[in-house]
């Protein structure tokens, strides 16, 4: 029986490989069909394959979505994508923006998964083999389209009903199209700004309120003063653009060593960052000044744009004579990989003492950090 199943998991593997190379090949190429074909072949064995311990994989379901929605195909590709994100697909999110980029909705698409045409966006370690050719697919096959085929008020209630059942993706894209075919009617709005509020975003939500009680005008429907009620408590609440300095977040490891007048130290940092490219982390240091061993740990925060990063902190160096706390500001170069798993790191730091007697101190640091995911994948 062992055997049995070693021999059927090995021919799963190679099932897996045969289509997932294919895939990407056909995407990379441009042949949009193709790979649509292969990827419902591809979901299809694995339907037939699943079992009580494992079933489709998400991110399969996430880039037949995406396959589909270059092929226009775009009631299949929503229906699998919030699939995809049910499974809580590793690249759900970042699939999800592309349909709706490629659907015309990139205000839509930006909420969601941050994502704007044109910029540099971090695609899902699972499908990194995107990188480089996504944009331009994307870009290639964007369109207009027109899912709806109810009447206004049939379409506005099945919007809701698909964001009650977790159907998001879905009731984005039919929101999105209610309001550019009916952009003056005041509960399209107000109504899509349930959705974003029960998301998370309640900035994007508040300002969909806004647009909502707009339309009503200052003599406008009886829910006029209730809105305005709820709008004060969506702008009161968490500052604006908060889940989007929260969101990715990952583990960061840095690991290196430090070359000044008259030292040298190996250095360490861990913490975390975001997508945002904001990161903090608690610092340790351990050196050699003047032939004297002593130490420091601390706590800094730094944003990094681009290939540019700048750090402000607090330290206390531990030695036999001191223990005094400094500022701890830094200016660096990061690298990073393709992958988005590691860069190489140029830092000069300096330490500002806030004791006159102490001595000011600066370095320059050469390392590598390392960016762990903190949720695991499903496969």
């Amino acid at each position: 029986m062992l055997l049995v199943v070693h021999v059927a998991m090995a021919h799963a593997q190679r099932v897996d490989g045969f289509y997932r190379m294919q895939t990407q090949v056909s995407l990379r190429e441009g042949n949009v069909g193709r790979a649509v074909m292969l990827y419902s072949q591809w979901v299809d064995l694995a339907k037939e394959s699943r079992n009580a311990g494992k079933g489709v994989s998400g991110e399969l379901l996430a880039e037949y979505a995406y396959a589909l929605a270059l092929h226009h195909d775009f009631e299949a590709a929503l229906i699998n994508i919030d699939r995809a994100m049910a499974l809580k697909a590793s690249n759900g999110i970042f699939f999800a923006g592309q349909i709706l980029t490629i659907m015309g909705y990139d205000m839509a698409a930006f909420q969601l998964s941050g994502y704007v045409p044109g910029q540099y966006y971090k695609v899902s370690k699972y499908s990194n083999w995107l990188n480089g050719t996504f944009s331009s697919l994307t870009d290639k096959y964007r369109t207009k389209t027109t899912i709806n085929r109810d009447s206004p008020q049939e379409a506005l209630k099945r919007a809701a009903a698909l964001a009650d059942r977790g159907q998001v993706v879905q009731a984005i894209a039919l929101y999105e199209e209610l309001m550019e075919q009916y952009p003056n009617v005041y509960i399209i709005p107000a109504s899509y700004s349930t959705l974003w509020e029960n998301h998370g975003n309640r900035v994007y939500a508040a300002t969909l309120l806004k647009r909502s009680i707009g339309l009503m005008g200052s003599e406008g429907p009886s829910e006029r003063a209730a809105f305005v009620e709820h709008l004060k408590k969506l702008e009161a609440v968490a500052p604006a653009g908060f889940s989007k300095l929260t969101k990715g977040m990952q583990m960061i490891v840095y690991t290196g060593a430090s070359f000044g007048k008259g030292m040298s130290s190996l250095n360490g940092r861990v913490g975390v960052s975001t997508e945002s490219k904001f990161s903090t982390s608690l610092n340790a240091n351990l050196m050699i000044w003047d032939k004297t061993l002593f130490g420091t740990i601390g706590l800094s925060a730094y944003k990094t744009w681009s290939f540019f990063v700048v750090g402000i902190g607090v330290s206390k160096q531990f030695s036999k004579t001191s223990g005094a706390w400094g500022l701890a500001p830094s200016v660096g170069l990061t690298f990073i990989n393709k992958t988005q798993t590691v860069s190489f790191d140029i830092t000069a730091a300096g330490q500002i003492p806030f004791a006159s007697e102490t001595r000011y101190s600066y370095s320059l640091s050469i390392g590598t950090t390392f960016y762990l995911d903190f949720k695991s994948k499903m496969r």
